[in-house]
This record gives structure tokens, C-alpha cells and sequence, in this order.
């Protein structure tokens, strides 16, 4: 087993990002650096050997850098990728990775950590509907083999759809409850009543409601129910309203995305 592990950066707190990369450097074979906003972050000579930049700096949301990735390292001989998010942090990496290579499950396309301690279970193996896409490892001739991910969908929902079309492909996603990661949600603050804003920028939540909406669509009621639906607005909604700035770009965003999302053209083809 050869593993990479892909960070995509945007607008990081430096410090934070370098101390989550030197986590996992060392138990990787190949660190792949994607920008979507200018950074500076360096490293001891000892590690440069082991990071690849790619992207110019310009955002290219989730999906593309991801599908991206997945090209770079089946044409290097990486044979799993574990994608990162920047905010996230490493308990037992290196244990993690052990155990998937013990397993050695050929129908497994994605094994996942337990998120902020959220599973409670001793089951060595827990199967998973959908995971998130940070500290989640990916075989990488299946994903490939898939087509990757949608890049109409850009950021929001995108581990969600791959996880749905890699099941109905017939391959299994798996939570291993023992091995864990921190991962921070959003740039959450609490104001009014304890409500939270989440801060998001009008692009993405328009991306968060439409691909929710599609998910939806094509995948049915089992991938988003009308409870998730109303869920997600009561929980984005009133903090964007009390808590938020650009409070009515952000709500007229997310009107344009429900418009498109029950409404507009789907037209993607994967590879």
C-alpha cells in the first residue's frame, strides 16, 4: 500500500495548517499541497522531498483538486489517497493506517475515522451510507475507475454523492470507530438566543442548498429527505439572519439555489 494525502488550503491559519500537515507527513508517502488561495507555508529541507503544489492559487472548490489528485497519484503508483481538510486533526494516523492494510478488503472503496468521537461503537468495521471527505482513505483505482467526483457540484455534498454512486456501484464504505479525527465544522460564532452563524460565503451556501437539492433528485429520499431539507434550513437560516453580515446576498443566494436545485438542468457526465 502506497498512500498520499492531499490538504486543498484556503485563506489558512498558517500555523494550524503546518501542524496538521507534520502530523501525517511522516506516515505518508507523498503530501500533495493544493492551493486554492495564495499561501506561504514552508518546511525543514527533510520534508520537502515528500510535498507536491498543485493549483495556482485561484479557488477551485473541492471536486476538480480532488479528481485532480486522484489522477496525480494513479499515474505515481499510489495505490490509496487519504483526503484532508485543513482544519482537521490526527489522533492515530499511523494505527489507522495500519489497520486498513491488514484487512486487505478488495470491495472497500473508502475507509473512514471516527469524527470528533461521533460513533460509538466497538465494531472493528462499521458500515457507512456516506462519510465526509476529510481523513476519509480512498482506493484509488476504484475511485478513479467511478470517474471521480462530480465537479458540477464543486464543494458542498461532494463526498456525499461519490459515497452514493460508489454504493450503487456495488462498493462498501466503512467506518473504523477505533481511529479518530478532530475536524472543525465551519467558522461558527454563537450570538443571539444561542444561535449560530456559520459564516459561509454566498457562493458556498448556494452550493450547499442546490447540491442538496440534487442529491435529492438523483439519488431519492433515502440520500435527502424533506426532514434534512428542513433541518438544514433551520440550522443555516436564522444564524445567517441574527449572526451573519451580507445576511441578504447570502438569502438571495440561497432562493437562486432552490430555484436551480428543484428546477434546473443536471447535465454532468463522469468519465
Amino acid at each position: 500500500m502506497r498512500v498520499a494525502a492531499v490538504f486543498i488550503i484556503y485563506n489558512p491559519v498558517v500555523e494550524d495548517l503546518k501542524k496538521n500537515i507534520l502530523q501525517v507527513i511522516d506516515y505518508v508517502d507523498t503530501v500533495i499541497l493544493w492551493y486554492n488561495s495564495e499561501c506561504n507555508i514552508s518546511f525543514d529541507e527533510y520534508y520537502n522531498s515528500k510535498i507536491i503544489i498543485l493549483g495556482d492559487g485561484s479557488n477551485q472548490f473541492i471536486a476538480k483538486p480532488l479528481n485532480n489528485a486522484f489522477e496525480y497519484c494513479e499515474k505515481n503508483g499510489i495505490t490509496h489517497l487519504l483526503t484532508m481538510d485543513q482544519d482537521s486533526e490526527w489522533v492515530d494516523l499511523q494505527s489507522f493506517l495500519n489497520e486498513v492494510e491488514t484487512c486487505q478488503l478488495h470491495d472497500v472503496i473508502i475507509y473512514a475515522p471516527n469524527i470528533n468521537g461521533s460513533i460509538n461503537s466497538d465494531a472493528k468495521f462499521l458500515d457507512a451510507e456516506t462519510v465526509i471527505t476529510s481523513g476519509a482513505l480512498h482506493n484509488v483505482k476504484l475511485v478513479n475507475k467511478l470517474g471521480g467526483f462530480r465537479e458540477d457540484y464543486k464543494i458542498y455534498w461532494v463526498d456525499s454523492e461519490f459515497c452514493y454512486w460508489a454504493k450503487f456501484n456495488g462498493y462498501k464504505i466503512f467506518y473504523i470507530p477505533e481511529y479518530h479525527l478532530i475536524h472543525e465544522f465551519g467558522n461558527s460564532t454563537k450570538k443571539v438566543f444561542g444561535i449560530k452563524g456559520y459564516n459561509y460565503s454566498p457562493i458556498v451556501y448556494y452550493f450547499l442548498f442546490r447540491n442538496m437539492l440534487w442529491m435529492r433528485r438523483e439519488h431519492g429520499g433515502k440520500a435527502v429527505s424533506f426532514k434534512t431539507i428542513l433541518y438544514t434550513m433551520k440550522l443555516l437560516i436564522p444564524g445567517i439572519v441574527l449572526c451573519e453580515k451580507n445576511k441578504i446576498k447570502k438569502l438571495n443566494m440561497i432562493i437562486k439555489a432552490f430555484c436551480n436545485g428543484i428546477f434546473g438542468l443536471i447535465k454532468y457526465k463522469r468519465k
